[in-house]
């Protein structure tokens, strides 16, 4: 089982770093500063300063080489409900989700896009 935590542009720096060591030797919510929340459905926790997390149940493990692939089944999702007021809105700063597109690079969404009616 593991949570997908939606972190916030600001934790770049925290999670470039929970991403770059093994959490064998190292207690990364110390490390990084983050405070551990109560899941509702697993045994690990999530990270109280992120807005939003998906508790996963492990369906399937995927070595690709140098990586492993962990596919997991969503159980359930939780939100801070001050995040819709503030978060997931591109136009704000504090509201753009920090996003990992692989190795070092990371990005943001800064533009609300929406279909033409």
């Amino acid at each position: 089982e593991f949570v997908i935590n939606v972190a916030h542009s600001e934790m770049l720096k925290e999670v470039e770093y929970c991403g770059s060591i093994s959490g064998e030797d190292t207690d990364k919510f110390v490390a990084a500063g983050f405070t551990p929340g109560e899941p509702k459905r697993v045994s690990v926790p999530l990270i109280n300063e992120c807005f939003a997390a998906i508790e996963c149940g492990l369906t399937e493990v995927i070595p690709l080489g140098d990586h492993t692939l962990f596919v997991g089944q969503a159980l359930t999702v939780w939100a801070d409900p001050d995040a819709f007021e503030t978060f997931w809105k591109p136009e704000k700063e504090e509201g753009r989700t920090l996003n990992h597109f692989g190795g070092h690079v990371y990005g943001i969404i800064e533009k609300r896009v929406e279909p033409k009616k």
